[in-house]
């Protein structure tokens, strides 16, 4: 952000600070230049109370809202979400987009630029009811006018992707997307000229529709370039090599997609500073994608650096959430035996152990995989109680049982007889028996 557009919005907080009744006479041209001043420094305490006077008077004010053009409303919609985890601002972004789901008006006036803005916001506040119908009546507009789809530039294609990547079940988000992987498919010259952040927005965005083939074909052409441009990967910071591995892990199979995986892999082993500023849901997205190929020397390799971080940074264990402490254990029970894979799993297990609401919030599968991965460990103290706290919610939750499949069923039970004979895991191991078809019953014993 230049000088200008700080001291443009140093200027403006000053103004609304002093002035709390003015806001009443302010028009919706006025709130949006304002609003998206104030983003601009969006960390600042006085801009962002100036921001919520604004904010307050959207949401009670619906004149205001429906009085806005269809740049303003983008416009004052994305400056909105510089802070969408405050209510305030939080509140007034659904009053506007109430209108956006309804008014037929608005909705054909909006051009790509407007439309991308819009998808960004929206997707801050993915939850929401609203919200959603609102990116599916977008994506509408995307799959049905090809003229808005091929006036998207590469930023807006790859924001607009990580938008529509949010509600992946949604039918026209599927379309809307696939139209534009085959954007990406069809021109070279878009392809190449994507930067960093963009390769690594659409890898990341296309892997939730694992099974087009389109966007299958797109992920393949990323892998490409990942393998052969050295520049873009010195571009990668983090956070965007995290995306391009969950992405390429996706196609774990794809000979281009292991090539791509296995030249991130040897960043991460050669960037020990990269390495160490990756948080705790990176460094799990991360060893879960390198353990799909951990045949490969230099994919375990790294996996195994990043184990290294598991075991002895406890604060990463510590906010990992529970999809992210089972696709870690996961992933460790596929790599190679080593004092480092053994330290992060015991830590994980340890985890587990401590903290039972994680045991409470895991469902059929999240059990099934994680007792499947700590046999692997069975032998570890750790990994011996993580087992009996699991085994324990299998007695007590009857609830729980119904989510589980015979599949689940015969692997749960299976898993269970690594361990040594218990009150615990006998219990377990009989009322999971009682859930199973008499065929699989025999199977198992």
């Amino acid at each position: 952000m230049n000088n200008t557009s700080i001291l443009s919005a140093m200027r403006v907080a000053e103004y609304l600070g002093g002035r709390d009744a003015s806001v009443v006479e302010l028009g919706s041209g006025e709130i949006t230049a304002f609003l998206v001043s104030l983003s601009h420094e969006y960390k600042d305490a006085r801009c962002e109370s100036a921001a919520r006077s604004l904010a307050s008077r959207l949401t009670i004010d619906e004149a205001i809202c429906l009085r806005m053009n269809a740049d303003e409303f983008a416009a004052c919609l994305s400056a909105l979400s510089a802070w969408y985890r405050e209510d305030i601002f939080r509140e007034a972004g659904l009053a506007l987009t109430k209108r956006l789901a309804t008014d037929d008006s608005l909705f054909w006036s909006i051009n790509s630029q407007q439309l991308a803005s819009c998808l960004d916001a929206l997707n801050k506040w993915d939850k929401e009811p609203v919200c959603r119908a609102a990116a599916v009546r977008l994506a509408t507009r995307i799959f049905v006018d090809k003229v808005l789809a091929n006036a998207l530039h590469r930023h807006e294609i790859a924001g607009v992707l990580n938008a529509l990547s949010k509600w992946p079940d949604e039918e026209v988000c599927r379309g809307a997307s696939v139209q534009l992987a085959e954007r990406i498919v069809g021109d070279q010259l878009l392809l190449a000229r994507m930067n960093a952040q963009e390769v690594a927005s659409c890898l990341y965005a296309l892997g939730k529709w694992s099974n087009d083939r389109t966007c299958e074909e797109a992920a393949r052409r990323f892998a490409r370039r990942l393998s052969t441009d050295e520049s873009l990967i010195r571009q990668l910071n983090g956070v965007r090599l995290t995306h391009c591995l969950s992405g390429l892990g996706t196609w774990s199979d794809d000979e281009a997609c292991h090539a791509a995986g296995q030249r991130l892999a040897r960043r991460l082993t050669e960037d020990g500073p990269l390495r160490h500023h990756l948080n705790g849901r990176h460094v799990a997205v991360c060893l879960d994608a390198l353990a799909k190929w951990c045949s490969d020397e230099v994919c375990s390799s790294a996996a195994t650096r990043l184990s290294r971080r598991i075991a002895s940074d406890a604060s990463i264990c510590h906010r990992l959430s529970v999809k992210h402490v089972v696709n870690c254990l996961g992933a460790l029970s596929r790599l190679h035996d080593s004092t480092a894979t053994a330290a992060a799993a015991i830590r994980l297990s340890q985890r587990i152990v401590d903290d039972i609401s994680l045991v409470e919030q895991m469902n059929g599968e999240a059990i099934t995989a994680c007792l499947i991965a700590l046999t692997r460990w069975y032998s570890q103290a750790a990994c011996h109680e993580a087992a009996v706290q699991i085994a324990k919610r299998l007695v007590k939750d009857d609830a729980l049982l119904v989510d589980f499949h015979e599949q689940q069923l015969v692997q749960c039970l299976q898993a269970l007889s690594r361990w040594e004979h218990g009150s615990t895991f006998d219990e377990a191991s009989r009322i999971l028996q009682l859930r199973m078809p008499d065929r699989a019953t025999a199977d198992v014993q």
